[in-house]
């Protein structure tokens, strides 16, 4: 797919996240899979480069068979529905590229919230940050209007290659993003390799059930794996000596205060070695904050005590949904459970935020829901700080904030965790 010249729609059983981060929105219009959840890294990836993608498409592969023999095959991916149409006739393409058009014409209306705040009739202003997963995402969400990182998936750098990023490259990456966001928040996630994104080169033993197993902070603290984050910690904590952005370093999986005070052990020795190298002149560690992505039940339950060891909390709502609801996010045979507003999750989101207000602990979210504009209302209410999502959802999400009064909200908020269904709580939100 590297050597594409001209359009094309990209049809497959699965797409690794690796394969999807290289894909060239220039030339691949859309894609379609027959495994995965709406959640996956593939989708939330083709999402982020503004690739339109369904997944989870049952017998797709099977029924474009039938033209495998025509040199060219047209067909319509309409994302917003789930659906892919294969040799629609005159009248449903004509109807499809109406629809494009709207499309486009509302998005160049929304761009007009570009260089405004997010912030409700009555004052409260909540932070919109970008997703980005390599340091050339930097630039365009910067350009999109991103008041700065709330998730910056490291692991992007350690895929699509044969060896780990030295220490010197990680440098280079985390400095590039940390000058192009000058004077805001850069929130760095610590390396989350395991579940569906693996690592050739490290040569992971193989696990009946990935997702539970040996991932994100457990793979990075394992010994025989320490040596890729003790380079990756090293290259953070040399480029925060630019000290030309706030860098917040992230901790993912977090499940105790136990796995919590082993990482900030690992971050503190780190420290101490540059310092003795000479690398460091002086301390980082006094101006940086550590923090964890909520994304597990244990942790949600457990964030009074893990408030007195964290600076700050981002919710990771695909994996916290995953977990809350034992659905595998990758299974396209749940796709009910994979509806992205389920009372369960709602409640337990809920919980999060409202705890870490009173512990006065600065609370963000960067999964999925966090670019939803259905939901921003209700987290608008429950009292988040920041929303950070792919540069696309800005200005959708900026316009239902900015239209929603925090008493509007918090109505809503009521409303919802009363609620006993999704289809019930996706009316309310509609």
């Amino acid at each position: 797919m590297r050597y594409l010249k001209e359009p094309v729609i990209v049809l497959a059983r699965d797409l690794l996240p690796s394969d999807t981060a290289g894909l060239d929105p220039q030339f691949v219009l859309g894609l379609a899979t027959e495994q995965g959840g709406p959640t996956s890294h593939t989708a939330i990836l083709a999402r982020q480069l503004g690739i339109p993608a369904i997944v989870g498409v049952h017998g797709l592969l099977e029924k474009i068979a039938d033209f495998a023999g025509k040199e060219k095959a047209t067909l319509v991916l309409d994302a917003r529905n789930g659906e892919v149409l294969i040799e629609p006739d005159t009248t449903t393409i004509q109807h499809y590229q109406q629809a494009a058009v709207d499309y486009r014409q509302q998005q160049e209306q929304l761009q007009e919230l570009r260089g405004l705040a997010a912030t409700t009739p009555d004052g409260t202003t909540l932070e919109i940050a970008a997703n980005i997963g390599r340091p050339r995402d930097a630039q365009p969400a910067v350009a999109a209007g991103a008041g700065g990182v709330g998730l910056f998936r490291t692991e992007f750098l350690f895929l699509d290659r044969e060896t780990a990023p030295s220490e010197e490259e990680q440098v280079e990456a985390y400095s590039t993003v940390l000058q192009e966001f000058a004077g805001k928040t850069v929130i760095v996630r610590t390396l989350d390799i395991g579940g569906d994104k693996s690592v050739p080169y490290l040569s992971l033993p193989r696990e009946d059930n990935p997702f539970l197993g040996v991932r994100g902070i457990r793979l990075c603290l394992a010994p025989p794996y320490q040596h890729i984050f003790r380079t990756q910690v090293r290259a953070l904590l040399l480029a925060a000596q630019l000290n030309v952005a706030s860098l917040w370093i992230m901790f993912p999986m977090i499940c105790d205060l136990r796995e919590l005070r082993q990482a900030k052990s690992f971050i503190a020795e780190t420290e101490a070695q540059l310092l003795q190298e000479g690398k460091l002149t002086a301390p980082v560690l006094p101006g940086l904050r550590l923090g964890i992505m909520l994304e597990t039940p244990a942790s949600a339950w457990l964030i009074d005590q893990l408030a007195k060891e964290a600076d700050f909390f981002s919710i990771g709502t695909n994996d916290l949904a995953q977990y809350t609801l034992a659905s595998d996010r990758m299974n396209a045979n749940l796709a009910e459970l994979h509806r992205p507003f389920h009372p369960a999750v709602m409640r337990t989101i809920a919980h999060i935020i409202q705890t870490a207000r009173k512990l006065q602990r600065w609370i963000g979210m960067c999964g999925e829901m966090a670019g939803n504009p259905r939901a921003s209302a209700f987290l608008l209410g429950l009292g988040i700080n920041e929303l950070s999502m792919e540069a696309g959802s800005f200005n959708a999400v900026k316009q239902v904030i900015r239209n929603t009064t925090t008493a509007q909200a918090r109505e809503l908020v009521e409303r919802v965790l009363a609620a006993e269904s999704s289809a019930e709580i996706e009316e309310m939100l509609s």
